[in-house]
């Protein structure tokens, strides 16, 4: 229990710097929850986006996040693919 206390704490003070900064704390609840929604909509769009047209680009950026969180197994060095193999499957293009 203690736990989830300190996970909520955490998430509510990110989430008020997040309000404060952007200046959405002066908003009523629905038309905050509104922006919310939009801006979380518009955020994994581009993730979606990026995964399926730059799959290359984003295996970069996950191995990158990785290695700065210290989630690396060799935190010395950072992976990063230096050919994209497309899988089976995948469309090629043909000159």
């Amino acid at each position: 229990m203690k736990l989830v206390k300190a996970v909520w704490d955490w998430l509510s003070y990110w989430y008020l710097r997040f309000i404060l900064g952007i200046g959405i704390y002066m908003l009523e609840p629905r038309e905050r929850w509104a922006l919310n929604s939009i801006l979380v909509a518009v955020f994994a769009m581009a993730v979606y986006t990026s995964y399926i047209f730059l799959p290359g680009h984003f295996l970069t950026l996950l191995i990158f996040t990785k290695y700065i969180l210290g989630f690396s197994e060799d935190s010395e060095t950072p992976t990063t693919p230096t050919v994209f193999t497309p899988t089976p499957g995948m469309p090629s293009v043909s000159s």
